[in-house]
């Protein structure tokens, strides 16, 4: 039911006297209410952003549930948009420059802080720029190559003890969504690196004092899905090139989930949209709009409304 129509009957002498006496007698019913409201009809903001984002009740539901990551409005029905965990493991959040992939990365970035029982690590090795949003939220924030290497170190019993309760998990036949459901349990641990070039390359740097890092993370980006641990990477299709060959980049854009920014799908690979018309393919798209696929239907991209994350994050 999105509307209904009702009376309220009160003496009055004249029409205006009668509408300024309902209007106050609504005015002390909804300062007086304490239960939910109704909810209201979905509308995508003029100028959507954060703060206005998580107001709405849908969004504080899907933080208290471990399966979703909201972030965004879908722009066919202006419901909101999710990442579903169940169905994520490396999450790409792909756009030329300048296209709003760093905002989007702090709208997940935010949501995750704001789940119940999590770690959140923020990789930013080529600058600062999410270091007053890493601090905001009060999470993890690594810019040191070796401080890299002990965060990944400090989660290899973690890693080894989830993989041993998975392989239970799977010896007693459970199906995918139980299996994830039980996974994430535990602690989630969310990693969100703010460029996949410096990411791979410090990977496979001999770091003085404590080695390389590369043979560890291909074994959990190959394997490690289904294990509480996520992450979101930003990653431009035009600067890929040096980093093309190795696994651990191989390995996590494999899983083909992530959002596309910027438009022009026609200068990307990652990600199939069969149902964008080919005239349509090689048109940009300014930021605050992104194509991300759809999980039943491989292919079929799902247009989503991004909002713009401002001010102080609280």
């Amino acid at each position: 039911i999105l509307e209904f129509q009702t009376a309220l009957a009160v003496q009055a002498e004249d029409a205006y006297a009668r509408s300024e006496m309902i209007e106050e007698e609504c005015r002390l019913m909804n300062d007086t209410w304490i239960g939910e409201n109704a909810r209201e009809i979905p509308i995508i903001p003029e100028n959507p952003t954060l703060n206005i984002l998580a107001e709405r009740l849908e969004y504080q539901k899907m933080l208290a549930e471990r399966r979703y990551l909201p972030f965004a409005y879908l722009s066919k029905d202006a419901s909101l948009y999710s990442v579903d965990l169940w169905h994520t493991y490396c999450y790409m959040i792909q756009g030329r420059s300048r296209s709003g992939k760093k905002n989007t990365l702090k709208l997940l970035m935010y949501a995750a802080s704001k789940k119940k029982d999590v770690r959140v690590c923020v990789i930013d090795l080529k600058g600062q720029e999410l270091k007053k949003t890493a601090e905001q939220l009060s999470v993890e924030y690594i810019t040191e190559e070796k401080a890299m290497f002990e965060f990944f170190k400090s989660t290899v019993p973690l890693f080894k003890e989830r993989n041993q309760k998975k392989q239970r998990f799977l010896v007693d036949g459970l199906e995918e969504e139980t299996l994830a459901e039980k996974m994430n349990e535990d602690t989630q641990i969310y990693i969100f690196i703010a460029d996949m070039v410096s990411f791979v390359q410090t990977a496979y740097k001999q770091i003085e004092g404590v080695g390389s890092m590369n043979a560890y993370l291909e074994n959990i980006t190959e394997k490690g899905s289904y294990h509480g641990f996520y992450f979101f990477v930003i990653l431009n299709p035009e600067h890929v090139n040096s980093i093309a060959g190795y696994k651990l980049y191989m390995n996590m854009i494999s899983y083909k989930t992530g959002v596309h920014q910027g438009g022009n799908t026609a200068g990307q690979r990652l990600f199939q949209f069969n149902n964008i018309p080919f005239q349509e393919q090689s048109k940009t798209q300014k930021p605050g709009t992104g194509l991300t696929p759809m999980y039943e239907e491989p292919g079929t991209a799902e247009s989503i409304v991004i909002p713009l994350v401002k001010g102080d994050l609280k």
